[in-house]
C-alpha cells in the first residue's frame, strides 16, 4: 500500500514592525498565525510588552532633558541675598580666644596668695605618695614581704584543702603591708596642713623683721601654676669701730656683708613640671633679691624649706635627696646665668 507523506505545514508568520505604534498596527494574519499565537505560552504577553515599550520610546514627553533648558515651566533658581551683619556674624563660628599670657611676678592679691599657698601645701601632700612608693618598692621591703609569704606558705599549706586558707592569709598580709605604708607616710599630710598664713611670718627675734615673706607666682592667665616663697635678709650694718671711713670729716657705716634671699618653698603644678616654669620662678627670685638687698647678695634654699621634712628613715629617702640636689643645681645655674648677664 502506498503511503501518503503529508507535506510539512509552513505557517506564514508576519514579522513584527516596531516602527509603528500599537494603534496603527493592524494584525492581518491568517488563522494559522492566530493558532501559533494562542499555542505558544507567553507569546501574547511578549507582543504586548514590545508594543508598550515602543509606545513609551516614541513619546516625546518621556525623553529626559540632558541640556540646559529655559522652559517657563521650570521653577526659577532661588536668589541669594546678603544677610545683615548681625545674622552673618551669628552664622559663622566666633574667633578662637587668644593664647593666655604666662607671667611670673610678685603676688599682691589675697586670692593669688591663697592659691599659691594651697599649691605649696599640695606639693607637700604629694610627697606622701612618693614616700609610699619608695617604701613599697625598696629592696628591703620587697625582700621582707616575700620572706613572710614564703614562711606563711610553708607553715599553712600541707594539702590542697589548705589553699583557700593560704590565699586568705596572704591577702591579709598584703593589706597589712599597705596600711602600714600609708601610716608611715601620713606625716606629709600633717605637714601640708601646717602651710598657712603663719608660715609666711618671720620669727619674732628676727634682727630686721618684715611684715611677711614674699610670694612669687607664675600665672597662666588667671591660674596659679607655680609658687615660690622668698625671705629677704638685707645686709647687716657693721659697727663703727670696725668700718670707718673719713669723708668730709664724717664717719660712715659700711655694710658688714651682702644680703640674702632665702627660698623657703618652690613648686610647680605636676602637669607643668619640666616646662621651664620653675626656672622662671628662680630667676624672678634672684632679680628681686638683687634689687632689694644689693647686687652682692646671695640666693639659696633654706636649710628647712617646705619640702625638706623627711618622715621616713633615711634609708628610704634617696629619691628625695636627689630632688634636693637637682633643685640646688637649678638655682646655681640661674645665679651663674645672672652673673654672666651682669658681666657683659
Amino acid at each position: 500500500m502506498a503511503r501518503h507523506h503529508r507535506a510539512p505545514l509552513h505557517l506564514p508568520i508576519k514579522e513584527l514592525d516596531l516602527r509603528v505604534g500599537a494603534a496603527n498596527f493592524n494584525i492581518t494574519t491568517t488563522s494559522a498565525v492566530r493558532t501559533v499565537v494562542n499555542a505558544v505560552p507567553g507569546f501574547r504577553s511578549s507582543v504586548a510588552f514590545f508594543f508598550a515599550l515602543r509606545a513609551n520610546l516614541v513619546q516625546p514627553s518621556s525623553t529626559p532633558l540632558l541640556y540646559a533648558s529655559t522652559s517657563p515651566t521650570l521653577p526659577p533658581l532661588p536668589s541669594i541675598s546678603l544677610q545683615s551683619s548681625s545674622a552673618t556674624s551669628s552664622s559663622f563660628p566666633q574667633p578662637i580666644d587668644p593664647i593666655l599670657p604666662l607671667t611670673t611676678d610678685i603676688l599682691t592679691s589675697l586670692s593669688d596668695k591663697t592659691a599659691a599657698l594651697n599649691l605649696i601645701a599640695d606639693s607637700i601632700a604629694q610627697q606622701g605618695q612618693l614616700a609610699a612608693r619608695a617604701l613599697l618598692l625598696h629592696p628591703l621591703t620587697l625582700a621582707a614581704y616575700v620572706t613572710v609569704l614564703a614562711l606563711t606558705s610553708q607553715s599553712l599549706y600541707t594539702s590542697p584543702r589548705d589553699l583557700g586558707k593560704l590565699l586568705t592569709t596572704c591577702v591579709g598580709l598584703t593589706m597589712a603591708l599597705l596600711i602600714g605604708v600609708r601610716g608611715l607616710s601620713a606625716g606629709y599630710i600633717t605637714h601640708a596642713e601646717s602651710i598657712t598664713w603663719a608660715y609666711l611670718q618671720p620669727p619674732s627675734p628676727s634682727p630686721q623683721p618684715r611684715d611677711s615673706d614674699i610670694l612669687i607666682g607664675s600665672k597662666y592667665g588667671d591660674v596659679i601654676i607655680g609658687a615660690l616663697i622668698l625671705r629677704l635678709e638685707p645686709p647687716r650694718p657693721s659697727s663703727p669701730s670696725n668700718s670707718k671711713r673719713k669723708a668730709g670729716g664724717k664717719n660712715l657705716k659700711m655694710g658688714g656683708g651682702g644680703g640674702k634671699g632665702v627660698v623657703r618653698a618652690w613648686t610647680t603644678k605636676i602637669r607643668y613640671r619640666g616646662t621651664g616654669i620653675g626656672t622662671a620662678l628662680l630667676e624672678e627670685a634672684v632679680r628681686v633679691t638683687k634689687r632689694e638687698c644689693g647686687r652682692e647678695s646671695v640666693v639659696g634654699f633654706a636649710a628647712e624649706h617646705a619640702n625638706s621634712e623627711m618622715v621616713l628613715w633615711e634609708i628610704f629617702n634617696a629619691g628625695f635627696r636627689r630632688r634636693e640636689r637637682r633643685a640646688a643645681g637649678a638655682l646655681e645655674r640661674v645665679v651663674l646665668s645672672e652673673k654672666g648677664r651682669r658681666s657683659r
